[in-house]
């Protein structure tokens, strides 16, 4: 009988043959719940990215102008709210993953306290563990009224030896330990401002393939040292302003070509 890889084998294998990407591989360290900061566009700046999509999408020239019209309103506003949600989550995901380089340090402090941990659990043919055993199932009893019946210390027996034992123990807190390691791995050179940045522009671009029913495009303008160009890029430069000057991205170039180039299937 051939036995499947357990899902965290199968896991470090994958990550074996590459450096997997926060963000894009697998969903960076995030908080359960939390509170959005708040981000209002103003008319003006709701308006000017409507704007930008604009200049992005195909027009039927067919279609009826009310109607047209129509569509257009609640599209316009559909777009405001979704950029409005991905600064806001950006805003969030900058202050919370700015603690990665802590969360590394807690995994690793983890991982410590649990081999310490290990190298005091007894062994179960040591009296310490002997004596727990017997205790555990109730044979150290001596008397029937506090023995229980041979049924029942068969029954904990087998707990024991499935779950509650120190070697189910051992052996849980091992696979434990190498969980620990794999997340480790995964965290390794993670940086938390550019996984902040990817998540923004991908956001940003899902909002601009609902307004425009196509996913950017990334061009170059060989003007400008070929810097990303064009209506998407003019989107996020004029999205991103919106931010408050510390959250603001340094750069987004490569988010907005790594975006771009990973549209999806």
């Amino acid at each position: 009988m051939v036995r499947k890889a357990s899902t965290r084998k199968r896991q470090t294998k994958v990550a074996g043959k590459k450096k997997l990407v926060a963000g894009v591989d697998f969903a960076p360290p995030e908080p359960i719940a939390s509170v959005l900061p708040r981000i209002q566009l103003k008319t003006s700046q709701a308006e000017e990215l409507w704007a930008l999509v604009c200049e992005g999408r195909r027009r039927n020239p067919n279609n009826d102008a009310d109607a047209e019209m129509a569509k257009e309103i609640f599209a316009s506003a559909d777009l405001a709210n979704a950029v409005q949600q991905a600064l806001q989550f950006y805003v969030r995901d900058v202050i919370f993953l700015s603690d990665v380089p802590q969360f590394r340090r807690r995994l690793k402090t983890l991982h410590n306290r649990v081999t310490r941990f290990l190298a005091t659990l007894p062994q179960e043919h040591d009296p310490v563990g002997y004596f727990l055993k017997r205790t555990y199932t109730g044979e150290i009893f001596l008397k029937d009224q506090l023995r229980p019946t041979e049924e029942k210390i068969v029954e904990l027996e087998q707990a024991w030896s499935e779950k509650h034992g120190l070697a189910a123990i051992r052996n849980s807190l091992a696979e434990s330990q190498k969980n620990i390691d794999a997340a480790s791995s995964l965290l390794s050179g993670t940086k938390p401002r550019d996984v902040a940045v990817e998540k923004l522009v991908s956001s940003l671009a899902h909002a601009w393939k609902a307004a425009t029913d196509q996913w950017p495009k990334s061009s170059r303008d060989p003007y400008k040292d070929s810097r990303q160009s064009g209506p998407f890029a003019d989107f996020v430069l004029e999205a991103t302003a919106i931010l408050p000057s510390e959250f603001c991205p340094p750069s987004l170039d490569h988010a907005i070509r790594s975006v771009c180039d990973s549209a999806p299937a």
